[in-house]
């Protein structure tokens, strides 16, 4: 569930708060309540308030959905893995010194 939602643990995890919940909502909400995490609704209209999000979806609309044309739902399916395995596991990232993360990991060890 952290994977997917992200959590700072100075604010909480932030929703947004709509008229109505998905499925996917109330079962995070019910395992914030069992494991005490502060669920905090952001304001409708107020995206910044849920920077984490909207800074991922931003990189991920830029550099991946925004750069290709999808065959077919297979075909998004794998260039979006691509994407995400580079995004995650190959690209520098900043908190590492710029360093990938398998690369940091041989350092570090």
């Amino acid at each position: 569930m952290s994977e997917r939602f992200p959590y700072n643990s100075d604010r909480g995890r932030s929703r947004y708060n709509g008229k109505r919940y998905s499925e996917e909502q109330i079962i995070g909400i019910l395992k914030a309540h069992e494991t005490g995490a502060k669920l905090r609704f952001i304001q409708p209209g107020k995206p910044t308030q849920n920077e984490f999000v909207e800074s991922f979806n931003g990189k991920f609309r830029d550099s991946c959905l925004n750069q290709r044309w999808f065959l077919d739902l297979d075909d998004a399916r794998h260039l979006i893995e691509g994407w995400c395995k580079h995004y995650n596991a190959e690209r520098p990232h900043s908190s590492l010194g710029y360093v990938p993360p398998a690369v940091f990991e041989s350092q570090v060890a």
